[in-house]
């Protein structure tokens, strides 16, 4: 099933009907609305996992109830995944693997600071990922792979840059892509010249989206100001980043650093 823009195959609602017999299997022992926290009203909720091998809390939000706890409990559970891997796992080196007709990718730029490089000849844990492209199984680093922050002395940098989850395969794959092409786009963004960086400002209002609207006139009401950056890479696919902060004080220039928060986007 093709998938455009947000969509997903079920409504919030009835995913979250769909995951929530298993939240307590995963350790994630409650659901709440935070909406009524702050002053801007736009629904907020939060999952709790109390014996998380990362974070404990995941956040959601949306413009109604159902996609906030959604989103919220969706987080929590590709986390618990990602700590916990239901796959099988293969004990052997890259040459014996390939020796075997497999192919592996020992992911070298993941390799965390300090670490040696993985040598041919050396055991440890794979499991199987598959070739974006050509969908072949590719074998790689379970330490890469894993998002347990129990473990120690990792021998890959862990994040959870391009983890997402949803009601098929091809929609966990297709919002953790649109998070990796996200994160890259932010990041060379943020390489550029303040001058260029400036000039990729929009105007909340040129969008004709009754979502951005309503979103934004939110926040005005709450005296929050919001700069909207068209940061879209070569890669061609939208992109986002928005900052808000308190409006009074960015505009005496007196906000400080912790007082400004952002996000980013990709569709």
């Amino acid at each position: 099933m093709p998938i455009a823009a947000a969509d997903r195959l079920y409504p919030s609602g009835v995913t979250f009907e769909r995951v929530r017999p298993h939240l307590l299997q995963f350790g994630i022992t409650r659901v709440a609305r935070h909406t009524g926290l702050d002053k801007v009203g736009i629904p907020v909720w939060c999952a709790y996992t109390p014996n998380a091998k990362s974070i404990v809390v995941a956040q959601g939000k949306g413009m109604t109830d159902d996609d906030a706890r959604t989103s919220a409990a969706m987080e929590a559970l590709e986390r618990a995944v990602a700590c916990d891997p239901f796959v099988p796992m293969v004990q052997a080196s890259a040459q014996e693997l390939e020796g075997q007709g497999r192919r592996t990718d020992s992911l070298p730029p993941l390799i965390a600071l300090g670490k040696a490089p993985l040598r041919a000849d050396e055991t440890i844990t794979w499991v199987a990922g598959s070739d974006l492209c050509t969908g072949d199984e590719v074998l790689v680093p379970f330490d890469a792979v894993t998002l347990d922050r129990t473990r120690r002395n990792n021998r890959y940098w862990q994040s959870s840059d391009g983890l997402a989850s949803g009601n098929t395969v091809d929609e966990a794959v297709f919002h953790g892509l649109m998070e990796r092409i996200e994160r890259d786009a932010h990041a060379l963004w943020q390489l550029l010249k303040l001058p260029r960086q400036q000039a990729t400002c929009i105007e909340p209002s040129s969008f004709q989206s009754t979502v951005v609207q309503s979103l934004h006139e939110r926040l005005l009401a709450a005296d929050l100001e919001l700069r909207l950056f068209d940061v879209t890479s070569d890669v061609g696919v939208p992109t986002f980043t928005a900052l808000v902060g308190p409006a009074d004080q960015l505009r005496a220039k007196t906000a400080r650093y912790v007082e400004v928060t952002y996000g980013s986007g990709t569709h």
